[in-house]
């Protein structure tokens, strides 16, 4: 007997909650879409080249990976969360919140030489250019860090409970 199409989606989305009902799966929901709760309650800063772009491609690229590891739920290897995505997550929001506060050079260190010296020029301009491309990733990289340790710990939750109702 084939199943319909109604039955199938009904089927995956009853699966879809079933992953979600734990506290893992709502911290996994929640860091998903916190990217656009952060737009209109900046909790995180937010990148100043094209911010809604970043927010925008941080919930998408949240959602890919909640999706991703609910397809793959039920392979043991693909769910594995270490010490080491923890503390990578942990440290690039460091970087990401540490890095625009350093002290800046004041101009009085630089202003005789500065003018006279290309290399300088070019090296500042390129120090500027290159964070100004690397703000945005570095904010896309936070949501997908930590929405994947939740996802992460949703699969093993739910392959625990899989286990426990199957035997």
């Amino acid at each position: 007997m084939t199943e319909s199409i109604f039955e199938r989606i009904v089927s995956d989305l009853r699966a879809f909650l079933r992953y979600l009902a734990s506290l893992w799966g709502l911290l996994t929901a929640f860091s998903a879409f916190f990217p656009l709760i952060n737009n209109f309650y900046p909790l995180i800063r937010l990148p100043t080249l094209n911010p809604d772009v970043c927010v925008l491609l941080s919930t998408l690229v949240s959602i890919y990976v909640v999706f991703s590891q609910f397809t793959n739920r039920k392979e043991l290897n693909k769910s594995i969360v270490s010490d080491k995505g923890i503390a990578s997550a942990v440290a690039i929001t460091l970087i990401y919140l540490i890095l625009p506060f350093l002290p800046d050079v004041p101009p009085e260190a630089y202003a005789n030489w500065y003018l006279s010296m290309p290399w300088a020029r070019f090296l500042i301009s390129f120090i500027f250019v290159t964070w100004s491309l690397v703000e945005p990733a570095l904010y896309i990289l936070i949501f997908y860090s930590f929405t994947r340790l939740f996802s992460a710990l949703a699969v093993k939750e739910w392959q625990t409970r899989e286990k426990e109702r199957n035997t």
